[in-house]
Order: structure tokens, then sequence, then C-alpha cells
């Protein structure tokens, strides 16, 4: 299971921590606990631990000393604050009226196209803003992302989630780890209140 840590004493940001990880090729690997101030890729971190080519045991014994490090990959603080710096690589925006809810000002069908497409293999800065005199939290599956500001202001402790609400009138800004090579085809992002979702307030977005 995930847990979130701070990483410098409350001041800095918040990292996830694998206390102990799955069980892999027959041993237990060491506590996965990087250095201060390290930041995850979880969708690297997720493809080493689910990668089907890796035999998963239930034994438990000791490890020899050429047994696998802890997986993790961290990311160097220039390229996080390169990514954060940029202009939003897309925009969701939250809206509803008495006829329904929508993103981007559309109301969602099955048959629609994708609203956007993703090429695996790097960071994207996403902003989620909500136009509506309501609270909607933003949910995408497959992947995580690292919310770090919100209403234009950095928070002092950002977190890797997969759900985030979305205050009203307001916006929130993510990292969106696109980084999983695992990852492909048609998922979706959408307000996590069913009643939202359900009335339109929902997208595709497709992996490549």
């Amino acid at each position: 299971m995930l847990m979130s840590e701070s990483t410098q004493g409350g001041d800095g940001p918040v990292m996830p921590v694998i206390p102990v990880l799955p069980i892999i090729e027959g041993f237990r690997t060491r506590p996965a606990v990087p250095p201060p101030g390290t930041i995850f890729a979880l969708g690297w971190l997720m493809a080493e631990l689910f990668d089907p080519r890796r035999r998963v045991s239930t034994t438990v014994r000791q490890p020899p000393f050429d047994a696998e490090p802890p997986l993790y990959k961290p990311l160097p603080p220039a390229l996080m604050a390169q990514v954060e710096g940029s202009s939003p690589d897309f925009v969701v925006d939250f809206s509803e009226d008495k006829q329904g809810f929508y993103i981007n000002g559309k109301k969602y069908s099955p048959s629609d196209p994708p609203m956007t497409t993703v090429s695996i293999g790097a960071l994207h800065h996403w902003r989620v803003k909500n136009e509506s005199h309501e609270v909607h939290p933003f949910h995408i599956h497959q992947v995580h992302f690292l919310i770090y500001a919100q209403n234009g202001v950095k928070l002092e402790r950002p977190e890797w989630l997969d759900t985030v609400n979305v205050p009203v009138e307001g916006n929130v800004d993510l990292v969106m780890d696109f980084t999983d090579p695992i990852i492909r085809g048609m998922s979706l992002f959408h307000c996590h209140l069913l009643s939202h979702e359900d009335k339109g307030m929902m997208a595709k977005i497709l992996f490549k």
C-alpha cells in the first residue's frame, strides 16, 4: 500500500513510501526508503512491481547479497521545476448547468473519441479548473499525479494522489506521471461524484 510521508520535516514535498515491497523472485525486498527530498516516478515503480516477466513466489527467506535493490526512481528536482514552471499541456474545465455536467463544455457519451491523447514516457503539467459553485473531485484512471499548486499558490506539502478536490471557482496544478510503460489504450478521467460523472462530467484519454 502506498503511504505518504514528509521528506523535509514538513517543509518539503510529500513522497510515496513503500514500507515493505511485494515478494519478488522468491525474496522479500528491503524497505524502499530513499534519501530525504526524493520524489518517486510512480508509473515506473508500478511497472517494475507488476512486470509479468517477474516470478512472484510465496516463499519468504533472507535475500542473498546479490538480491535486487529497492525499486524506486528519484525524479531530478530540475525536471520537476521545469514541468511545474511550464504552461499547462492540457486543461480540464469542470462546469455545470441545469441540463447536466461538462468537461471542457462537453457532456460525456460512450461513443465519444478521446478528448486528449498522451504519448507514454514523460511528465506533463495539467491544470484542472472548476467553473461551478460546488467542489468537484478530479479523478483519473491508470496514473497518479503530484498536486503542487492550488489557485496559483504553491503548496507547502505537495502530494501524490489519484483524486483531488478542485475548489469552488478555483483550480489545481498537477504533474501527471505518464511514465508507466505498461499503460496503453483508452481510459477515463472524471468528477469522482457518481451523480456528476453519470450526468456527463467524464471524458476519455488515449494512452499511446
